[in-house]
């Protein structure tokens, strides 16, 4: 697991090779899209899906939990896919375990679950546009970017990939970091996702390709 360091605002984030960031100053882990219960969902319309995935996503982040030691981790929006099922009881029960860190949910399109399932399960429920100084966190990146600098808007929602070409005509799309002058938008955490292929504009984008990650 490995990371690039930016420097926002005066505050050291590391973009992670897992798809997440980790604020230094906060201790805070950052990350987007999990989509967990999408297994479960596929698997109510009759399309034979694993849930493992879900098990397989947990882990990931319990080891990011170990290896950063967080003592918050924000989720910007997309945390469960859709209506309560098997997996949400997997996921609530996982939060009940992590006593020692705090889980805020920033909420996003798919977070349609009711609001007292997400207290049960620990997580805090906030506004859609959580506001941690120096950084505005909000699902969409469309939202909240000012032109002139007065906002850092940190969020998700589009699953951004980047699309590199080789040698022989050799493409690969992979997931990607997009920094602008006033905004980042992270990769989808889960694995159980798409990506949106983006155009290089004027944004800075770091690629997250297998344990590395790397500016291109």
């Amino acid at each position: 697991m490995r990371h690039q360091k930016i420097i926002i605002k005066e505050q050291h984030l590391l973009l992670i090779s897992e798809k997440a960031i980790y604020w230094v100053e906060e201790k805070c882990l950052i990350l987007s899209d999990t989509h967990y219960g999408k297994a479960g969902t596929f698997q109510q319309g009759g399309i034979p899906v694993s849930s493992d995935i879900t098990y397989h996503d947990l882990k990931r982040l319990e080891k990011l939990i170990s290896t950063y030691q967080p003592t918050e981790v924000f989720f910007l929006g997309d945390l469960f896919h859709s209506h309560e099922n098997t997996e949400w009881r997997i996921l609530s029960d996982w939060l009940k375990k992590n006593k020692n860190v705090v889980f805020r949910l920033i909420p996003g399109n798919h977070d349609i679950l009711p609001k007292e399932l997400y207290e049960q399960s620990r997580l805090l429920l906030e506004d859609k546009n959580y506001i941690r100084k120096p950084f505005l966190f909000t699902h969409h990146p469309s939202e909240n970017i000012h032109s002139d600098g007065s906002v850092f808007s940190i969020s998700g929602h589009i699953h951004p990939g980047f699309q590199l070409s080789g040698l022989g005509r050799q493409q690969v799309t992979l997931p990607c970091f997009v920094v602008t002058e006033n905004s980042i938008i992270l990769p989808a955490f889960g694995r159980f996702t798409g990506l949106h292929r983006i155009q290089r504009e004027k944004e800075d984008i770091f690629v997250v390709a297998d344990d590395e990650v790397i500016q291109v």
